[in-house]
């Protein structure tokens, strides 16, 4: 491999989905791997991140991608385009209009500088005739697939020309430049034999009629070839997604499990360099060898759920239930006893709320008015409904809430205002929809398929319990959807006009659960964070209702005076309607796609049931007037939400031990904070939210900083930073950046 015989597209222990994955865990399946080869002495460190079979990718790749150092990528599912057996569909009806695959279709390129919206880029190639366009070029038939051949070898020399000629004749119309890529390796096949030689003969005999030349050569070859040409190349701004939408809900414990482990992982890291950082001795700071290795063994199993077979929930019943279930179990375990072991560290303490977020706690007031329940808090006033199933019936925000100029309750009882209604109808509403869709796909994304709702727990009267304690209201919602019990636990706080709820309960077979609420407010887009960045997206794309994958949060600022945070910490997507209705998926128990109610599709052969009790968490907040920077989304997600969905018994350890770290702006986050794996010193991950020109003032209180260096994420360093002070200056001109740290 050190003399370039064996090439290597990326350095991933997996082919990542990076569409519902942390950014975090991204980043570190690509360092695993880096390290794993140079420990065993292996020189590679590929610019190419090749990722075909991944169904859909973050909007803000290329900012994941340039933070690690990568500046080549290549895909193959975008959003519209035709893939073999997916779809009863004529493959002439493809690209879908207004997809991604449309838009390059038009632009008449499959390669094309990718553009974040932090500004950082990649150049990229899309293979638009799936990722194994060429593996029939020495057989005649159909297709080959999972190690059979649906055909028979035919390698006389016109039989492979004819192939040849049939393949450049698809891809020139997607070629700005002089080069073609056609791709082979189909899931789990074996190589064309003799490829070589066939490509060998095949230009000595075409080349002169043709003028075109065969080459077997990687990915990386081509790319670096099309960057000669780079200038001519347009720069696209992509979102490929909705790929399949399907996905994002399915096998929901998988997606709670996963979030949770991060969570954990990075807090139990965060907090032990932080006992060490406050520790009167000299060492250097650092994690003990037992927790090291603890956190090793849980970080493995956490990079390889990243896999995009693994987190989507796309994987048959037996994967799941003896494999994939016990890893995160042997994971958790691991996890679990990293944590124990910092119990009475220094610096254990609880956290402080986030700036704008009220601490004052106030039992809000409550009363029955016969068969609804009625709560007043200094930031809203809501009432539920019995005879609708426990639903929201009607949210109005407090006007002129008392403040001590902070935004902050003045602890003062003082009258409150109520201002206009913000539902347009019964919210928190589960909805059942009937789904012919599988693990990949939702019923409304293919020919033949439905989804159709057929269920509202707002039509089946619920029990409502509430329970005062200190400081807030516990209410408990007990109902039925679909013949299946659910329960809805909701707290309601007076110091916090956010909502945290959750949701227990079983998806009938074939059934899509989400959760719905029906707002006044009317907006053309949702504001959400994904793997590498915050984005904006128009409210539809292809289908009705479209799904959008977020990581925790979706926002919609509507056109008048308030707008509506969702926050979500399992499965995560929202989709909004045309009337202002923001819902999101919560369960999911679609086995597999049937087309007409019948057909099953070949490409998507895996059977996956979800019959289990689950349980989903979620928040809202219908906010004032403003952007999520303005509101602070991603820090009340980090700060307030996360330790109480992931890591409820871990409160005695500090929930913030970014405290080690104090950074001067509220807009930049401490994402990781960790021992290098390669060379010395700490590495700190800072994910500025807006990024742009200004610079971040880093320091840490209990050691002058001595030196520090920027690297990308495979932490190979790219330039000293200026340290003055104790503190460092880092640049903020990418959303991600990775600092080393020497004391």
């Amino acid at each position: 491999m050190n003399h370039g015989r064996l090439r290597l597209t990326g350095t991933g222990i997996t082919t990542p989905d990076t569409v519902i994955t942390s950014t975090e865990a991204i980043l570190r399946d690509y360092l695993v791997g880096q390290e794993w080869l140079r420990e065993r002495g292996i020189e590679a460190e590929p610019q190419l991140a090749y990722l075909p079979d991944c169904f859909g990718h973050s909007p803000a790749l290329p900012s994941i991608l340039q933070a690690l150092g990568f500046d080549l990528a290549a895909v193959t599912r975008i959003d519209g385009m035709y893939f073999v057996g997916s779809d009863l569909q004529r493959e002439s009806d493809f690209p879908l209009p207004g997809s991604s695959a449309a838009r390059l279709t038009e632009l008449g390129t499959n390669a094309f500088r990718w553009r974040a919206p932090d500004g950082a880029e990649v150049l990229c190639h899309w293979n638009a005739f799936t990722y194994f366009q060429g593996d029939m070029l020495a057989h005649a038939g159909i297709i080959r697939w999972m190690g059979m051949a649906f055909g028979i070898p035919w390698r006389t020399p016109s039989a492979v020309a004819k192939r040849v000629d049939g393949l450049v004749e698809q891809l020139r119309p997607l070629s700005l430049t002089p080069y073609l890529f056609c791709p082979i390796g189909c899931d789990f096949n074996g190589p064309i034999d003799g490829l070589v030689d066939l490509l060998d003969r095949h230009n000595e005999r075409y080349f002169e009629r043709t003028g075109v030349w065969v080459v077997n050569a990687a990915m990386e070859d081509y790319l670096q070839l099309v960057g000669f040409h780079r200038g001519s190349l347009p720069v696209v701004d992509l979102d490929p997604n909705p790929y399949w939408m399907g996905f994002y809900g399915s096998r929901p414990e998988i997606k709670r499990r996963y979030n949770a482990l991060v969570y954990k992982l990075l807090q139990t890291e965060q907090r032990a360099v932080s006992a060490s950082l406050s520790a009167t001795s000299a060492r250097p700071p650092g994690i003990q060898a037992a927790t090291r290795r603890d956190l090793s063994a849980a970080w493995d199993v956490t990079i390889v759920a990243n896999h995009h077979d693994f987190i989507t929930g796309t994987s048959p019943d037996r994967v799941w239930l003896q494999e994939q279930r016990p890893w995160l179990a042997l994971a958790e375990t691991h996890t679990d006893r990293a944590m124990q072991s910092l119990a009475g560290e220094p610096g254990d303490a609880p956290s402080a709320a986030p700036t704008g977020v009220p601490v004052v706690a106030r039992t809000p007031k409550w009363r029955r008015r016969g068969d609804e329940v009625e709560v007043t808090t200094p930031y809203y006033r809501l009432v539920l409904s019995e005879r609708q199933g426990g639903a929201m019936v009607s949210y109005r925000p407090a006007v002129g809430a008392p403040s001590d100029g902070n935004g902050q309750p003045s602890g003062q009882e003082a009258p409150v205002d109520y201002g206009p209604e913000l539902l347009a109808g019964p919210a928190n509403d589960l909805v059942g929809y009937a789904d012919s869709g599988g693990l990949w796909r939702m019923g409304h994304e293919y020919r033949g398929g439905k989804l159709v709702e057929r269920h509202g727990a707002r039509h089946e009267r619920a029990t409502i319990e509430v329970q005062p304690r200190s400081g807030e209201l516990v209410v408990h919602v007990a109902g039925t959807l679909a013949g299946q019990s659910s329960r809805r636990t909701l707290w309601l706080s007076g110091a916090s006009p956010v909502i945290p709820m959750r949701l227990e309960g079983v998806a009938g077979r074939r059934l899509t659960v989400t959760c719905r609420f029906p707002t006044v407010l009317q907006a053309e887009q949702l504001t959400m964070d994904v793997p590498g960045g915050v984005v904006d997206r128009p409210r539809r794309k292809l289908y009705e209702p479209t799904f959008w994958p977020a990581r925790s949060f979706a926002h919609l600022q509507g056109d008048n005076s308030h707008g509506l945070a969702v926050f979500l910490g399992g499965p995560a997507s929202a989709a909004l309607r045309d009337d202002g209705t923001l819902e999101w998926m919560a369960l999911r128990n679609a086995p597999r796609e049937r087309a007409f109610g019948l057909v099953p599709l070949p490409a998507h052969p895996a059977t996956g049931t979800d019959p289990e009790r689950q349980s989903f968490h979620y928040a809202i907040w219908f906010t004032p007037p403003g952007s999520f920077l303005d509101h602070g989304l991603p820090q009340l997600v980090r700060r307030e939400l996360w330790p109480r969905w992931h890591a409820p018994q871990a409160q005695g350890l500090a929930s913030r031990p970014e405290a080690a770290v104090v950074l001067d702006r509220d807009d930049v986050l401490l994402a990781a904070l960790k021992p290098a794996d390669r060379g010395a010193g700490l590495i700190a991950r800072l994910y500025a939210l807006a990024p742009g020109p200004e610079q971040a003032r880093l320091s840490v209180p209990a050691r002058p900083v001595r030196k520090a260096t920027l690297c990308d994420a495979r932490e190979r360093d790219r330039g000293a930073l200026e340290v003055r002070d104790g503190a460092v200056s880092v640049p903020l001109d990418r959303a991600i950046q990775t600092v080393r740290l020497s004391f």
